[in-house]
């Protein structure tokens, strides 16, 4: 088997999580795409139905010969949430001992001032996070993106990580499909991208 068939027969299964408005459906797809042209079979599946109003985003990718859409729950190889209690309530698909990249600033729902239930503390938060996997990366992803300029950069920041830890996608690919998914705002989402590939390149994992 050659080197190359060999590569396109690697599996990676990712979890997205977030909120609306903090571009899961987006990167997600740009993620579909690098792995479509990559030569990878790609299939993803999206659920934002509360998408507008600040409710749960999830995107799953699925890069490999599977059978359907969906990750099964324990199989996801990567959790990548742009909150984290969205990573939380999305642990239980992560294989135990995945890699968890999640967003440390927290959007707290307005439903908390409603039901008057408060959002947890970090500690719990995080602990709840280590009983499926010690793999956790924390990255203060929107002061990353708001130190360039980048307002909405957030996620550009934390898919620098994924790209950097996992070491499955080409970067040369990601950076020319950020290019060309925004244009007008190429070079500043480029150096956020780029901003958390740097953060990544420093950690080290367990």
């Amino acid at each position: 088997m050659s080197a190359e068939m060999e590569m396109k027969q690697k599996t990676h299964q990712i979890q997205l999580a977030g909120v609306g408005g903090q571009g899961i459906i987006s990167t997600g797809r740009l993620l579909l795409s690098v792995g479509q042209e990559e030569g990878f079979l790609v299939k993803g599946n999206e659920t934002h139905g509360m998408s507008q109003r600040g409710g749960s985003v999830v995107f799953q990718v699925r890069i490999g010969n599977f059978n359907g859409v969906l990750i099964p729950e324990g199989e996801a190889d990567v959790l990548l949430s742009t909150e984290p209690m969205e990573a939380v309530r999305n642990i239980n698909v992560l294989k135990p001992g995945g890699l968890v990249i999640t967003e440390t600033h927290r959007i707290i729902p307005a439903i908390s001032n409603v039901i008057k239930k408060e959002y947890p503390p970090d500690e719990i938060l995080y602990e709840t996070m280590k009983k499926r996997t010690a793999n956790i990366v924390k990255v203060p992803a929107r002061d990353i993106a708001e130190s360039v300029g980048n307002l909405r950069g957030a996620n550009l920041v934390l898919l620098g990580v994924l790209v950097q830890l996992t070491d499955f996608f080409d970067p040369s690919l990601v950076e020319q499909k950020i290019a060309e998914r925004w244009p007008k705002v190429s070079d500043i989402n480029l150096e956020t991208f780029h901003k958390g590939m740097e953060f990544a390149s420093k950690l080290k994992l367990q």
